[in-house]
């Protein structure tokens, strides 16, 4: 892409001399001398070139709408003619096209009607399968919420009857325990008699059934405690999983209500596009009764009938010879001259109707405006047409050669020259020229973003219209230096 810049002046970089301020400087202080002017703001456009070749905007290829037999052709070619002069005549039987046409019209009207009301019943069927899908999904819902209840009511039960489990072993335990306590003492003491020798081992050994009986005792009432007590919370877990499975379940129909719900509301909504359609469909086929109507009166007509002011291109038919329906009779130029401009592939993307164009043939400018962009490419130069109509007319001989320029955008930008531009690692500025307190003049360095260029000139964004900078020999100036201004 062939990128240029043009750029509109819109105040001039006002370049005067600017001269040291009356102020009492120390004779001995040797001040650095500079050139300065005052900067303006100009418009930077950024454009692209191309060249095309004028044409006219529309060949209009006339042709009756049935075919037969010509009866006359009153041009020649080269003739030019009007929007609404008659240029052919056609023997009556060929009008039978306006009315054909209205037929198929009336056909087609028909056929909207019935693909409404079809759409009607369709969308009707989908309601009630909906609702009747939601129904049933709410009863479903109802029954899960039921055997929910239970499900909690024995999850109560249970709890309780652990509860109750719990305390009737305590209580056992507790009296256990107290007959083990006092039957361990007896059997303690027992064994140490019978180890002095004070008891005998009948007295001994009865001692100690008795603790063994006990103590087995004490040992099966705890075992048994811990296996109800097991078997009372399994049931209750087993209970608490129903209780989430059960959940689960309600939630997933809750969702599946909510599905049907939305499509019975999506068939509500398209049955109502239906019924407008068939509102539609009922118009057009009133229309296209009367449109037939219209057809069958127009039959008496037998004139072609240029639709546009231009010249006559072609005669592809001679008067006699027999012609098609839709077949060109008479082919005529005209309509408003436009340029044409073949766009690359890669530069496609980059434009859009509307867009503001510059056209120039031997040093005369008019202003246009893209007008159209073919979506697909030629086959054989793989370009895009690119339509660019003027503003007014041009003159500009027909398939001539026209240079092109279309703007992508412009906006208003300070102008300095490149040599007042001073650069550290990357980063542009310029000194500005301002008075401190005591009325001289000193450097300020201003940071600057360059955003496009014009021959010696930069368009730049940081500084102010009618700012007052250093012109040149920027790389020598440092920040706060005082300076003198160069007489002019």
């Amino acid at each position: 892409m062939k990128k240029n810049i043009i750029c509109m002046l819109l105040m001039a970089a006002t370049v005067g001399a600017i001269s040291g301020c009356g102020n009492d400087e120390k004779k001995d202080e040797q001040l650095t001398t500079v050139n300065a002017f005052t900067v303006g703001s100009r418009i930077y456009e950024n454009s692209v070139s191309y060249t095309g070749y004028v044409s006219a905007d529309e060949l209009k290829r006339l042709s009756f709408e049935l075919g037969g037999k010509i009866e006359s052709i009153s041009v020649e070619k080269g003739d030019r003619v009007q929007k609404g002069q008659v240029v052919a005549l056609l023997d009556d039987e060929k009008l039978r096209t306006a009315s054909d046409n209205a037929q198929e019209n009336v056909k087609l009207a028909n056929s909207s009607v019935s693909l409404a009301n079809s759409n009607i019943e369709l969308a009707k069927n989908k309601i009630e399968t909906a609702q009747t899908a939601a129904d049933e999904i709410e009863i479903g819902i109802e029954a899960d919420k039921k055997t929910l209840e239970k499900i909690e009511t024995g999850i109560e039960a249970e709890k309780l009857n652990l509860s109750k489990i719990k305390s009737n072993y305590e209580s056992s335990l507790t009296k256990i325990q107290l007959n083990y306590d006092n039957i361990k003492k007896t059997y303690d003491d027992m064994q140490s008699l019978f180890d002095e020798g004070v008891v005998s081992r009948d007295d001994y050994d009865k001692a100690k059934l008795a603790f063994d009986t006990v103590e087995e005792e004490l040992a099966n009432t705890k075992k048994t405690r811990d296996t109800d007590i097991d078997m009372e919370e399994k049931k209750i877990e087993s209970l608490e999983q129903d209780h989430s499975l059960q959940l689960s379940q309600i939630k997933d129909k809750e969702n599946k209500l909510s599905q049907a719900l939305q499509q019975k509301q999506a068939a509500e909504i398209a049955l109502e596009q239906a019924n407008t359609s068939l509102s539609q469909a009922n118009t057009s086929l009133t229309q296209a009764n009367i449109a037939l109507e219209d057809s069958r009166n127009n039959l008496k007509k037998a004139q072609l009938i240029s639709s546009i002011d231009g010249y006559v291109a072609q005669l592809p038919l001679k008067a006699g010879e027999v012609t098609g329906a839709g077949t060109p009779v008479v082919v005529i130029k005209g309509g408003d001259e436009v340029v044409y401009v073949s766009v690359p592939a890669e530069d496609y993307a980059d434009f859009k109707v509307g867009m503001n164009a510059l056209l120039v043939q031997n040093g005369v400018k008019f202003t246009g405006s893209v007008t159209s962009i073919d979506l697909y490419p030629d086959e054989t130069t793989r370009t895009y047409n690119m339509e660019i109509t003027p503003s007014e007319k041009t003159g500009f001989a027909m398939a001539s050669l026209v240079d092109v320029y279309i703007s992508f955008d412009s906006s208003e930008y300070v102008s300095v020259p490149i040599s007042s531009i001073a650069s550290i690692e990357g980063i542009d500025y310029v000194y500005m020229v301002v008075q401190n307190e005591n009325g001289e003049n000193i450097l300020k360095s201003r940071q600057v973003s360059i955003v496009g260029e014009d021959g010696e000139n930069v368009f730049v964004k940081g500084i102010e219209n009618n700012a007052v900078i250093a012109a040149d020999e920027v790389k020598r100036l440092y920040d706060n230096e005082k300076v003198q201004l160069a007489e002019r």
